[in-house]
């Protein structure tokens, strides 16, 4: 983004703007250095009824925690009653006396209504986006009839390859959008790899799981989404009755897929399937619905969780196999030449003045580590 000048005599400045309706506040901060408007950064607060004097004063006071640089000049909206002790405070910090302003005229004011107008503009786009968010969970819960209104949703996946490195997956999204201090990864227990991959069995696994868990912390989603047909939903379902858990939405999405038409040599295209307990004919949604659009999202997202996780998995275990033909190599060693080269062609590409930097590898085992792997067919 190109750089705009907007003061003539070269200062370092922050200025701060405020937007407020009620309780709802919009904080804008544009940030000046040497003259030329560098960038912005936004802060939304709700059911804060403190008047704008405080909240501003208490925003100051943890902005300026830190390490980050102080200006020579900040400009805010309102006087401050504590403004001399905090201009004292940021001076010292500074090592030079800083000038905290409430400009009323000339450059330094326009620079203020730009800050307010920014904050105003901000407050309106992200209300208009909480409603558009609102409206689309609103015609899920409609649309699949669902008892919750889908605040919050988890979807589940599976990743494998014939039964090897199973995993699952869960992300969450909050108000429409992905809540990723939430998504969580299952390393499946009780399939055996040798069982070909039983999909239906590794999801049961991990929903009881989750439901478990939920259970003892009373910690439940509004909408639990699976990726699959019938048999995932029936999954759902089994783990969720034999915890005696009712109150959660389930539902499973089938993926679009393309069949050949049974009367002609034309391929028919089968659109994406909502399947929901009780129903024997899946809901059909718009192809571009508001309501589709977040579940393929949703599911999406699941998916690449759950893939990202299980090609991690797999790259270790590639690791390993390939350390395990090599002797004194135990389980500390390959964890530790994992974390420091992170793959097989690394460590083949490595001297022995490079594997001598990683612990417990000594001139011996580093030379027994190239021999073996540059022989290896």
């Amino acid at each position: 983004e190109k750089q705009r000048m907007v003061s003539h005599w070269g200062a370092d400045q922050d200025i701060f703007g405020l937007y407020r309706e009620g309780g709802s506040i919009e904080l804008q901060v544009l940030f000046v250095r040497q003259g030329k408007l560098t960038g912005n950064q936004s802060y939304a607060l709700e059911d804060l009824e403190f008047p704008d004097e405080e909240v501003m004063e208490s925003l100051l006071t943890q902005f300026y925690q830190g390490d980050r640089f102080v200006p020579d000049e900040i400009l805010v909206p309102v006087e401050l009653e504590g403004g001399g002790a905090l201009e004292e405070y940021l001076g010292e910090r500074k090592g030079k006396k800083i000038a905290l302003l409430c400009p009323q005229r000339g450059a330094r004011r326009q620079l203020a209504e730009m800050a307010a107008e920014n904050a105003r503009q901000g407050f309106f786009e992200r209300h208009d986006q909480e409603k558009r968010r609102e409206k689309m969970l609103l015609e899920l819960q409609h649309r699949l009839r669902l008892k919750n209104y889908p605040q919050r949703i988890e979807c589940f996946d599976i990743s494998n390859i014939h039964g090897s490195d199973a995993v699952g997956s869960m992300v969450t999204f909050f108000n429409g959008e992905p809540d990723k201090k939430r998504y969580r990864h299952f390393r499946i227990r009780t399939v055996a790899a040798d069982s070909g991959g039983d999909d239906f069995a590794m999801m049961h696994e991990v929903l009881k799981r989750r439901f478990s868990r939920a259970t003892e912390e009373g910690d439940f989603p509004d909408l639990v989404v699976v990726d699959g047909g019938k048999g995932q939903l029936g999954m759902a379902l089994a783990a969720a009755r034999e915890l005696g858990i009712k109150d959660v939405d389930v539902a499973a999405l089938a993926k679009e897929r393309v069949r050949p038409s049974p009367r002609s040599r034309e391929i028919q295209r089968v659109a994406e399937r909502v399947f929901l307990p009780g129903q024997s004919n899946p809901v059909i949604l718009k192809r571009n619905s508001n309501a589709l659009f977040l579940l393929q999202r949703v599911r999406d997202e699941a998916h690449r969780f759950a893939i990202t996780y299980h090609k991690k998995l797999r790259t270790r275990q590639t690791l390993y196999s390939a350390l395990d033909r090599i002797p004194g190599i135990g389980g500390a060693r390959k964890r530790a030449l994992l974390r420091h080269f992170g793959s097989i062609k690394r460590i083949e590409e490595a001297t022995v003045e490079d594997l001598l930097k990683v612990p417990s590898v000594n001139a011996k085992i580093a030379q027994e580590i190239l021999e073996t792997l540059r022989s290896a067919p």
